[in-house]
């Protein structure tokens, strides 16, 4: 007897859809998105403001991508260094100045 017989059946267009959806969703380990490991394939992403990167996504603006070691103007600054000296962290420091809007004119 397969275990979906012995579960009480929706009767319901909205009942049987609820269902597939949760049979659908993959709630367990073998998720990746909700058992996430960190790996040499992971690409890090620094985004110090995500509430304002989220509105930007759902309000379909555009959002540029860059490489903090190709447009970093800080330099070859050690990261460890500078962070001894300001308390503050450098690639977190370079994404908010590139995330800063520079105007009614800016895309970002």
């Amino acid at each position: 007897m397969p275990a979906d017989s012995a579960v009480e059946k929706p009767t319901t267009t909205a009942g049987r859809i609820d269902r597939w959806q949760r049979k659908l969703l993959d709630l367990s380990l073998r998720n990746r998105l909700l058992n996430f490991k960190d790996s040499k394939q992971v690409i890090p992403f620094v985004c110090p403001g995500i509430s304002f990167l989220e509105d930007r996504l759902a309000n379909q603006a555009r959002v540029r991508i860059i490489s903090l070691p190709e447009q970093n103007p800080i330099g070859d600054r050690d990261e460890k260094l500078h962070l001894q000296a300001t308390g503050k962290d450098l690639n977190t420091e370079f994404a908010l100045a590139a995330t800063a809007v520079r105007g009614p004119s800016s895309d970002r």
